[in-house]
Order: C-alpha cells, then sequence, then structure tokens
C-alpha cells in the first residue's frame, strides 16, 4: 500500500441545530378600567379615566405568555405611594403559547387626585402542560 504523503489541510465547521430555549415570555395585552358600565382601555387606546372619591371601578388586567413553556400567572397590583400590595392574585389555569387571561380586581377610589397603581405580572410554576402539578401542589 502506497504511504500517505500530507500536502495541506483545512478546518471546517459543521453546525448542529441548536435546541430551542424554551421560555415564558408574560407581556400585557391590555389594561383596562371599567366605571359606570364603560370600559376603558388604558394601555391599547391610551385611554384616560377620572374616577370619582369613593366611587367603585374594576381593574382589568389582560395577559398572554407569548413563549414555548407554559406557566401559571400571578398578578400584584402595588400603591407606589405606601408600597403596599394592594392585590395579589393567582391565576386558575395554565397558560401556554399565545394563551391569555384575565385578571379582575375591584376598588374603591381614595380621596386623591391621583392614584399612582404598578402592575407588576410573573409566574409561580412553569413547564410543559404534561408536568403540571395541578393547583394543590403549587399554592
Amino acid at each position: 500500500m502506497p504511504e500517505f504523503t500530507p500536502e495541506r489541510s483545512h478546518d471546517i465547521t459543521i453546525y448542529g441545530e441548536k435546541p430551542v430555549e424554551k421560555e415564558v415570555k408574560l407581556d400585557f395585552y391590555d389594561i383596562r378600567v371599567e366605571y359606570k358600565g364603560k370600559i376603558y382601555s388604558l394601555l391599547r387606546k391610551r385611554e384616560k379615566v377620572t374616577v370619582k372619591y369613593g366611587d367603585e371601578f374594576i381593574l382589568y388586567v389582560d395577559i398572554v405568555n407569548y413563549g414555548e413553556l407554559c406557566c401559571t400567572p400571578e398578578v400584584k397590583i402595588e400603591d407606589l405611594e405606601t408600597g403596599r400590595i394592594i392585590f395579589d392574585q393567582i391565576a386558575d389555569t395554565v397558560l401556554c403559547y399565545m394563551e391569555g387571561y384575565t385578571f379582575k380586581a375591584k376598588f374603591t377610589m381614595p380621596e386623591k387626585p391621583e392614584w399612582k397603581l404598578r402592575i407588576h405580572i410573573g409566574y409561580i410554576w412553569a413547564g410543559e402542560k404534561t408536568e403540571y402539578p395541578g393547583l394543590k401542589r403549587i399554592i
């Protein structure tokens, strides 16, 4: 058998398919206020609402999961003046890709010219839908 005589070498790289990074991607879809039978869209339509002192109103927080990983979402609403969490609710469902959920909170307008609130969205469980342990185990 003749002997191999090396002349030149060249290195190449063959790339494999990267595994899809599955993650939760929660985002706000809309934040709405229902007051005296009318619904105001604060986020999507940039509407403004004025609520009279002592009147009740309903705040709706619509969220959607754009991620590939399912989750059980939670919303916390913070009063920016006091720093206290005035609303904290865990959804009674699992949100997967492109699924949405609406949180509903009822408030009474305090005696102030402006009530500044911060709405936090997050989740308490994430995984594949088949792995979901059920609410009893995660609450």
